[in-house]
């Protein structure tokens, strides 16, 4: 092995063996965030296999290209793929809300718990294996999106890991995604917003099966 990648790996090793000692154990670990140049392709694999040794930790990832397609591998219990990067991970087009709903459930079956495809100002589809959500945000004016996939992450952890149900997750997701677009630069959410924009969101809950009937009611 060249010298480099020696010294990459010793990192990684030096970094998962952190990731061990982590004490006590968290209800959820997020993995997420740019990955610097160098860094083994599978770095959020092995840190999900890792988090996973402890099997009351839920691991969140929300990557893009490959380090999701590597990601996946490792079976987390919740990913959050924008409706490009679903695309991208199952090399098809996701044009309609029927596709969005048949991709999700591609994922799920792929041992996936919990797949959540965000869909921007439309807000998010989700699905598990015994049901599929969305929720739909009011339309507001954007000062800045930096940060809305995180602060959509921070509402659905808080909620799942607080024993919700999914559809309310979503519901607090799209809420506090929806009020980080309202902050200018790489400011996050305010809950004050956040507050305001939760009686507003619309959310539907549906079986999951027949899976050819998923269809939602219009949301206008």
């Amino acid at each position: 092995m060249p010298p480099g990648l020696i010294s990459q790996r010793k990192e990684l090793d030096r970094f998962l063996e952190k990731v061990r000692r982590i004490s006590p154990p968290p209800d959820a670990m997020v993995i997420s965030g740019s990955v610097p140049p160098g860094v083994p392709v599978d770095i959020y694999y092995s840190i999900i296999m890792e988090t996973k040794r402890n099997n009351k930790v839920r691991t969140i990832l929300d990557a893009t290209g490959q380090w999701l397609s590597e990601g996946i591998k490792a079976r987390p219990h919740l990913i959050k793929p924008s409706i490009h990067e679903a695309e991208q991970l199952l090399d098809t087009g996701l044009h309609t809300e029927e596709a969005i709903i048949k991709a999700a459930f591609e994922l799920v079956d792929m041992g996936i718990e919990v797949v959540v495809i965000s869909r921007g100002k439309d807000g998010m589809i989700a699905a598990t294996k015994k049901c599929v959500c969305k929720a739909v945000p009011p339309p507001v004016k954007v000062k800045s999106a930096v940060g809305a996939g995180d602060c959509a992450i921070a509402g659905l952890t808080l909620k799942l890991t607080a024993g919700e149900q999914l559809v309310e997750a979503c519901r607090w997701g799209t809420a506090m995604g929806t009020a980080a677009v309202l902050t200018p630069g790489t400011e996050l959410c305010h809950r004050t917003d956040v507050e305001q924009i939760l009686p507003q969101i619309k959310v539907w809950e549906i079986p999951a099966r027949p899976r050819s009937k998923a269809f939602f009611p219009a949301d206008n």
